[in-house]
């Protein structure tokens, strides 16, 4: 494969992956039907389901902020029947909606993933355990009179990372990148050392990190994560996760162990810094072979940083220091994703370097 700027890969890959867009139709149609057409579930593993997430709301009382109980009525009022334009966001499991309230905004979060139980569990255990942290999406409530358990956050604000990275990259400067990363990298770490039993995100996407109206980071989207000990690996024999993000190791052996996390977060850092949609890469990469690893490398070899980096970053008076900056960034990167998992840094490593920055 030639390589030549990145980003006129992007549009040669967008143009070769027709079927994906009707794919992407296909699924908005179907995401775009009002809620209340899909028929009510009343079967016993929904009634099961429900009573069990009952008994773990009741478990958590007093462990972390109080949590409202919102009737199925009140989330219908506040997203106007569920509207699609009351829609902002599409996950893997569900559907995010923004909700009106007298008291302001908030998020409203539609699980439509059938197999819904265990996703749900691990999204509101560890999202009611780690609400105080400012950089997790805050926990408000929940509704159990829907056909699956609903979840109520607050208002997420300016949307996804994906969105400013990608549709207003203009406006987002190289700083405010390294801030949200700094911020994130701190997060991660925090989750591997910090708890009595580390979490694994296994998430860590620009998709899943919503803005606040302040800019802050909040980290969504734990219905895959595991909690493990330290050290330990946790076998799986589901592989599921997002093309691009997922380690080698997992999608070879189905473990997973502080490292996912790392590549993870190295590939953010990539998306931050070039500035480009994982899927529209990794259509070429399926047609030429080989690790994304390395096609990156090979290209930044017979590049300069220039024109590496997405040129819609806006450029500010550092000039040669941010070119520095972007060089430490782009190596701590590729050190993040190196096939081996061992010889990866710890996220506390990663989040010492890029506070350095």
């Amino acid at each position: 494969m030639e390589f030549f700027h990145l980003h006129k890969i992007l549009m040669f890959a967008t143009l070769c992956s027709l079927d994906w867009i009707i794919l992407q139709l296909s699924l908005t149609c179907l995401l775009l039907r009002p809620l209340e057409t899909f028929p009510e579930r009343h079967s016993s593993v929904y009634d099961d389901g429900r009573i069990f997430m009952e008994e773990m709301i009741a478990s958590y009382e007093g462990r972390c902020h109080v949590l409202q109980s919102f009737s199925g009525e009140e989330l219908k009022k506040m997203t106007n029947n569920y509207h699609p334009d009351y829609i902002f966001c599409c996950s893997n499991i569900g559907i995010w909606y923004k909700g009106n309230t007298e008291n302001g905004n908030i998020s409203i979060y539609k699980i439509s993933n059938v197999n819904w139980c265990e996703h749900v569990k691990n999204e509101f255990k560890i999202a009611a355990e780690l609400s105080s942290h400012k950089n997790i999406l805050k926990l408000l409530g929940y509704c159990l009179e829907t056909s699956i358990p609903t979840l109520v956050y607050e208002s997420t604000g300016n949307g996804t990372l994906f969105d400013e990275i990608h549709f207003h990259p203009a406006r987002f400067s190289f700083h405010s990148r390294l801030v949200i990363a700094r911020q994130i990298a701190d997060l991660v770490a925090y989750l591997h050392t910090e708890l009595s039993t580390p979490i694994i995100s296994k998430n860590i996407k620009s998709a899943n990190i919503f803005l606040d109206k302040h800019h802050i980071p909040k980290l969504s989207n734990f219905s895959q994560s595991v909690q493990i000990i330290d050290g330990e690996a946790f076998p799986t024999n589901q592989i599921e996760g997002t093309k691009g993000y997922m380690s080698p190791e997992y999608i070879t052996e189905g473990i997973v162990t502080q490292e996912f996390d790392v590549y993870n977060f190295g590939v953010l850092l990539f998306e931050l810094l070039i500035g480009l949609r994982l899927f529209d890469l990794f259509h070429l990469i399926d047609k030429e072979g080989g690790l994304l690893l390395d096609h990156l490398q090979n290209f930044v070899k017979w590049h300069s940083i220039n024109e590496v980096v997405d040129p819609k970053i806006p450029k500010n008076e550092e000039g040669h220091d941010e070119q520095q900056k972007w060089e430490v960034v782009l190596e701590l990167a590729f050190r993040c994703m190196v096939t081996a998992k061992e010889e990866r840094p710890k996220m506390v490593e990663v989040a010492t370097e890029l506070n350095k920055l």
